[in-house]
């Protein structure tokens, strides 16, 4: 996946927002791209800006992304047999349920 590497954008959302939403929108079509069915990440403003910021840079770019994005404790939590509420996934924005369906 190309624009592993590249930030998010989140770093800039507090002064320049469009720049921060340009970025995330340009890291999640890549993401796309590549086929992923998720996102997991270590980073919590990675997070942030790709689930919960995931429906304004939809919209902002007139284009359905619709990427479950985890941090990688939710993950490790699930493995370990906690439940998806008590990982947090209910307040994640873009719905993981496609994924917790699949995992079983």
């Amino acid at each position: 996946w190309p624009l592993k590497l590249w930030c998010c954008g989140a770093p800039t959302l507090a002064f320049d927002r469009e720049l921060s939403l340009k970025l995330a929108g340009r890291k999640l079509r890549s993401i796309k791209a590549s086929g992923a069915d998720c996102i997991v990440t270590a980073c919590p403003y990675c997070h942030m800006q790709l689930d919960q910021y995931q429906p304004m840079v939809e919209r902002r770019l007139n284009e359905k992304f619709g990427i479950p994005t985890f941090l990688f404790t939710q993950i490790l939590g699930l493995c370990m047999g906690l439940s998806p509420e008590e990982v947090g996934l209910h307040m994640n924005r873009v719905s993981p349920s496609k994924i917790l369906d699949f995992i079983g």
